[in-house]
């Protein structure tokens, strides 16, 4: 269990680091960044941190800095180790109390920042929040997408979030020392990395859902999470069974067999960026 002090308040223009991992994001990383530049309130700092590009993406960030002063982006390189161990080093790097969390080709409305430290301010004790966001496929046409449908705030965060991943990162605010308590992401697994991290923060997690739409999550062939649906099926398995816990042993059977329904159907489909953040598994 986290133990966290509650008496915190979120100001982004002094308290909240955006972390963004990129790789070979050369063709948008400047439109995610536009996003960011031109919220109503500015974060503290943009921590971009390149997961070994060997394209011409950190010489496009550069020219972005330099032509937008009114933003403090700081580009972390790393060798190439995937996105998990990219946010690691944005998280560790930060200075913000809080970390806000984007992927290189998802968007933000231009008032993200400023609504999640409103909604913050009438619910201080909150340590993560997740808005809603538009989710964008590869045939260009946009969805809206809940993450709070069927949250119950009396009920085990665990267990909801071991039935349904209910968060998405490009949605997600949270403390960072949170993040940092829990030892961060677990960069030996290829995908799933954020599903897994929030299972383990989500004891300690005072969870507020933001009603509004503020982001677009962009689905894009061959991005920074993305893998055939076989091997995301095979991660999410190995999450689950190390946080079985949270669950009766008939549950966790119930919810293996559904999570096993969809990836058959699914299997083929590359549809979705990360199957386990859209793809409701309930018992």
């Amino acid at each position: 269990m986290i133990n966290l002090p509650i008496d915190f308040s979120m100001n982004p223009n002094d308290d909240v680091s955006v972390v963004i991992p990129v790789f070979e994001a050369a063709n948008f990383i400047t439109d995610t960044l536009e996003t960011v530049a031109t919220q109503t309130t500015l974060p503290l700092e943009v921590v971009i941190v390149d997961d070994g590009s060997q394209d011409n993406t950190c010489d496009v960030i550069e020219l972005f800095s330099k032509a937008n002063p009114q933003i403090k982006i700081r580009l972390l390189r790393e060798a190439h180790c995937g996105p998990g161990n990219a946010r690691n080093a944005g998280v560790n790097a930060a200075k913000g109390s809080w970390i806000a969390f984007l992927d290189s080709d998802d968007l933000w409305h231009s008032n993200k920042l400023e609504q999640m430290a409103v909604a913050h301010q009438t619910n201080p004790e909150a340590n993560i929040l997740c808005h809603n966001e538009i989710h964008r496929r590869f045939d260009n046409t946009d969805s809206v997408t809940d993450y709070s449908i069927g949250f119950r705030s009396d009920d085990s965060v665990s267990t909801q979030l071991f039935k349904c991943n209910r968060f998405s990162t490009s949605a997600v605010v949270c403390r960072r020392d949170m993040i940092l308590a829990c030892g961060g992401f677990d960069s030996t697994l290829p995908n799933a990395q954020d599903y897994e991290l929030w299972l383990r923060m989500s004891p300690g997690m005072k969870v507020l859902f933001v009603k509004d739409v503020l982001g677009v999550y962009v689905s894009r062939s061959g991005n920074i999470s993305s893998g055939k649906a076989w091997r995301r099926y095979k991660n999410v398995v190995r999450v689950l069974h190390r946080h079985r816990k949270f669950v009766t042993l008939v549950a966790y059977a119930k919810i293996l067999m559904r999570l096993s329904v969809v990836y058959i159907y699914y299997g083929t489909i590359q549809t979705f960026k990360n199957p386990t953040r859209t793809i409701k598994v309930e018992i």
